[in-house]
């Protein structure tokens, strides 16, 4: 069983992404190059802060990501509030 937390894997493939590809394998894929074409942007956005906060770290996965996901650079209490998250 893939995880799914949005409880759409079978119309919206694996964690919604925009190919709606269920491989884990071939996500895996698109988010590697993903990150590689946008780390330079992202890496630049990064050195101009004196700072960071968590509106900064959400900026960067937005960058990094919004190519493979609708939901990147989103908190994930808006995207999956249903999910715990605990240390």
């Amino acid at each position: 069983m893939s995880f799914d937390p949005f409880n759409d894997f079978e119309t919206a493939g694996y964690l919604r992404n925009f190919a709606a590809e269920k491989d884990l394998d071939l996500v895996k894929v698109l988010e590697h190059r993903s990150f590689l074409a946008n780390l330079e942007k992202a890496l630049d956005a990064l050195r101009r802060k004196k700072s960071l906060a968590y509106s900064d770290v959400l900026k960067v996965h937005r960058s990094l990501f919004e190519a493979v996901y609708p939901w990147a650079g989103q908190d994930r209490t808006k995207t999956a509030p249903h999910l715990a998250v605990s240390r």
